[in-house]
């Protein structure tokens, strides 16, 4: 009797149409799709699964193929310029200048076409929640725009946010700072080249008070429960170099400095500092005990009291939290700072910053300081590296002693003092 099994079906091999697609392949599907021509940048980006594409360059033709692939693939990064971006990091932009009426109505045409092309590119960023970099450089965009823009991006999982040369007027800055001071997983702001003006730094500062203030309360509710908590993310890093944001404005930002817990790099080169606000400053970091790194050269007679401020911002590492994993770094750029070298960019356009030009600013603080004076500082930071080491090994022995008087005669399992100079390289 011969029994037949219908429910039965034998797979078919997977062919090779079938196979898992790279990211380039799904552009070109999406392309052909669309009947829309591919755009070599975004083409060549795809291969390390990011986007940086000059913006002009995407013509009309492609921008939903553009929209298709912001959905469609898991993007680790984006980054957008215009033609309009210099890849001089370190230009001063000018003041705001009157404009001729041809000139005028020539860029609000623009402004408007940019905009709305990037209204529509917003809704997809907000879809892409893998995303860890944004970066834009150049693009200026309307006030509305930018409040579409920063929906978005409150509830992202973004950490590196990086707007540079975007002419962020004091009216669009105020309709990004709210969301920006609740994104969780921000780690480095960059606002570096965008003409800030003075009323700006009260709308930095409360950036850096809302960042401080949410995970002030995580690490409180944690200690309520009683659990371990982790290192609360937020932000850590801050650059706002080039802007004209002198005095007023940065006795706001500071303002924020004196309860804040967690900020730990701030670069603020060239922002139209005078010594007037000197006092203010040095006041302001001796409050504070987590500011490890302090870049203010570059600002008007200012570089002379920068040694003093080095020496505040070094008394804070001896509050570093033996803890956190980013200790070593900030040792690093702390020395690069002291030694006239320039901070690394965190957001930078692979494409656009093969020409590195020379910094006109980085030996400034060299020539106008005593050689021996940052080699006794380096050895204070060596120093500073093997007490840490000390400490703990310290604390480690203590413990072990007064088990072994608890358990009567045991075998002493002193902790090795071969580890305190393992970061004394």
């Amino acid at each position: 009797m011969k029994t037949v099994r219908q429910d039965i079906k034998l797979q078919k091999p997977r062919s090779a149409s079938t196979a898992p697609k790279t990211s380039r392949d799904i552009y070109k599907n999406i392309c052909k799709k669309l009947r829309a021509p591919m755009n070599p940048g975004i083409l060549e980006s795809l291969i390390t699964n990011e986007i940086e594409v000059c913006f002009d360059d995407i013509t009309s033709e492609q921008l939903p193929s553009f929209q298709s692939v912001l959905k469609s693939i898991r993007l680790k990064s984006i980054k957008l310029w215009s033609n309009s971006y210099e890849t001089n990091e370190f230009t001063k932009l000018g003041i705001r200048k009157t404009k001729s009426r041809t000139e005028s109505k020539v860029n609000t045409e623009s402004l408007a076409i940019m905009s709305i092309q990037f209204s529509s590119i917003s809704e997809s960023i907000e879809k892409s929640r893998i995303l860890k970099e944004l970066g834009l450089y150049g693009i200026i965009l309307t006030v509305k725009t930018w409040g579409r823009l920063s929906s978005s991006l409150e509830s992202s999982q973004i950490t590196t946010l990086s707007f540079q040369k975007c002419e962020i007027s004091e009216k669009e800055l105020d309709a990004i700072f709210q969301p920006i001071g609740s994104m969780t997983k921000l780690t480095y702001l960059d606002l570096s080249n965008n003409n800030l003006i003075g009323n700006c730094g009260y709308l930095i500062g409360r950036i850096i008070s809302k960042q401080g203030e949410r995970r002030d309360t995580n690490k409180w509710e944690n200690e309520l429960r009683g659990s371990i908590a982790d290192f609360p993310t937020g932000l850590c890093e801050i650059y706002i170099s080039n802007n004209h944001i002198g005095d007023y404005g940065w006795e706001k930002i500071i303002s924020a400095l004196v309860s804040d817990n967690w900020l730990m790099l701030i670069e603020a080169q060239n922002i139209d500092l005078t010594m007037s606000s000197y006092k203010n400053t040095i006041a302001a970091i001796d409050s504070n005990k987590s500011i490890l790194v302090l870049d203010l050269r570059g600002n008007n007679n200012f570089d002379l009291g920068f040694r003093k401020i080095l020496d505040v911002v070094f008394e804070n590492f001896k509050y570093a939290d033996r803890n956190n994993p980013n200790n070593e770094k900030y040792i690093n750029l702390f020395q690069k700072v002291c030694n006239g070298e320039n901070i690394p960019k965190v957001c930078e356009i692979k494409a656009v910053t093969k020409a590195k030009m020379k910094n006109t600013t980085g030996n400034m603080l060299v020539r106008n300081t005593d050689s021996k004076g940052f080699d006794r500082k380096n050895n204070s930071m060596n120093d500073f590296k093997i007490s840490q080491e000390c400490e703990v090994i310290k604390e480690e022995n203590a413990k072990l002693r007064k088990k072994i008087k608890k358990g009567g005669k045991k075998k002493k399992r002193l902790v090795s003092t071969q580890n305190i100079l393992r970061f004394a390289d």
